[in-house]
């Protein structure tokens, strides 16, 4: 009986996670940065690990950065990784040009992608799906040229799209929203799903009460009607700024839409690395 590939989950509070496919790791969205580094304005990730603690057992060979906003673009945070590990970044051409202008990282170090070009992770394949997020595309790109400024450093490093992917490893695929409305999730039956949740938050400019991320009963109709994962992996929803999501209604919800086809959910533990 073949036996698949397990893949390492590793959660790191809010949006940013670690995952080893065989000898490859992957970090998304890395958030580790203090609001003594940047200000008052600054939103700490409550659950981040400590940078010695994340050293000791992480050395990724790709970053992957969703979109530009602070809490998944931390600059301070991506400063560090890249002196500590010199990984290849991956993102938008808004990020890698954000990448170039705020670090110089070199050109082969930098990986720009878009919906029409799959890429690789090491071996293994992979393609960007475009999201549908708040302060993202042409409102991003507005927003990011009022509040990228010396004096707010990191608010909002750049604009473009928000991009999941998905990633192929063993026979298996795994996909990861990034912060999405339900319009953005693709329809693509996968092995693995890592879901970006929330609550309502007052837009940032409008202050009109919004939904920028999946709820809880939209990710269960998304997983019942889109991805069909035989695994949901539940995150972001500890973010500060979340809008309230309990984590026991999100343990409910999901898992009574899986249960129709026998599926399951992990809420994966912090800092503690899950194979599956």
């Amino acid at each position: 009986m073949h036996m698949p590939d397990l893949i390492t989950f590793t959660w790191h509070g809010s949006a940013s996670f670690s995952i080893r496919l065989g000898d490859t790791e992957i970090l998304v969205d890395p958030y580790f940065s203090s609001r003594e580094e940047y200000g008052d304005w600054y939103i700490e990730n409550r659950n981040r690990p400590r940078w010695a603690d994340f050293c000791a057992h992480h050395s990724p060979d790709y970053v992957f950065i969703s979109h530009g906003h602070f809490d998944h673009f931390d600059l301070h945070t991506v400063k560090r990784i890249d002196a500590a590990f010199s990984p290849v970044f991956v993102g938008s051409e808004a990020v890698t040009q954000a990448l170039r202008k705020y670090f110089s990282i070199p050109q082969e170090r930098l990986l720009a992608v878009d919906e029409d070009t799959p890429f690789n992770f090491g071996d293994h394949p992979a393609r960007v799906h475009r999201g549908l997020h708040w302060l993202t595309e042409a409102e991003g790109d507005e927003a990011a040229r009022k509040l990228d400024r010396p004096e707010r450093y990191g608010v909002m490093p750049c604009g473009g799209p928000m991009y999941g992917f998905s990633v192929q490893y063993g026979g298996r695929l795994l996909y990861v929203s990034g912060d999405t409305e339900p319009e953005g999730v693709p329809s693509l039956e996968v092995d693995v799903a890592v879901l970006f949740l929330g609550g309502t938050l007052p837009h940032p400019v409008t202050k009109v009460e919004d939904t920028p991320t999946l709820t809880p009963s939209e990710a269960a109709e998304v997983v019942r009607a889109k991805l069909r994962p035989d695994l949901v992996l539940p995150i972001h929803w500890d973010f500060a700024y979340a809008g309230g999501v309990d984590v026991a209604e999100i343990k409910k919800v999901l898992t009574e839409a899986v249960a129709s086809y026998g599926g399951r959910v992990l809420l994966p533990p912090l800092h503690t690395p899950v194979a599956i």
